[in-house]
């Protein structure tokens, strides 16, 4: 399936990021921050979608349950922030997908999926400047999810998952978009989940 879309926003409303409101001492420590909402001018959104997937029920024996999906959107954004200023709309990728393997065989199932989402743009002006160059852009996120299960037909279930199964970052934000500047990640690690149902 292939499909694309257009949206003409107006009177863009977003978030002003942070503007610094005092210095509580002389060495610049203790600055309070506020943060409020703002409007401001016309823009556009407007992408691609690609979805697709495929069982392989064409595959002779064992292979008969083996199967592919994917979907991708590519996507492109412009607003009017104010005074003719134009940026990114603020947490809108400009890449999103996924791509999954799977096989299914009597009551034996397994799956792999891949996630990507492309860096965007978090906060304008997070440290308070004019200009575009303390922009506050998160990083490209990546994970590999892992599920196998097993119906054992008379009613019980065992299924074992691991989420972000190669430890990447979850979430990693900084100042500029070409740059690693006052980095904040978080890295919510590797999870296991082991469950036996049993219906009746």
């Amino acid at each position: 399936m292939l499909g694309g879309y257009y949206k003409r926003l107006r009177n863009y409303l977003y978030d002003s990021g942070t503007t610094l409101l005092n210095t509580a001492t002389s060495d610049g420590t203790n600055q309070t921050f506020i943060t409020k909402p703002l409007t401001g001018g016309n823009g556009s959104v407007y992408g691609i979608e690609f979805q697709a997937q495929k069982t392989f029920v064409e595959l002779p024996g064992l292979l008969h349950g083996f199967g592919v999906g994917a979907n991708l959107t590519r996507q492109w954004t412009n607003v009017d922030i104010g005074g003719g200023v134009e940026r990114n709309i603020q947490n809108a990728p400009n890449v999103m997908g996924q791509a999954r393997v799977y096989y299914a065989t009597g009551g034996f199932s397994i799956d792999a999926i891949y996630s990507y989402t492309g860096a965007y743009l978090e906060s304008y002006n997070y440290l308070g400047q004019p200009t575009r160059w303390d922009d506050r852009w998160v990083r490209p996120i990546q994970r590999t999810d892992l599920h196998v299960g097993y119906d054992f037909g008379n009613g019980l279930r065992v299924d074992a998952s691991v989420a972000n199964l190669f430890n990447n970052y979850s979430y990693w934000a900084h100042i500029g978009r070409n740059s690693l500047a006052i980095s904040e990640i978080v890295n919510s690690g590797t999870t296991a989940l082991g469950s036996i149902k049993y219906s009746f």
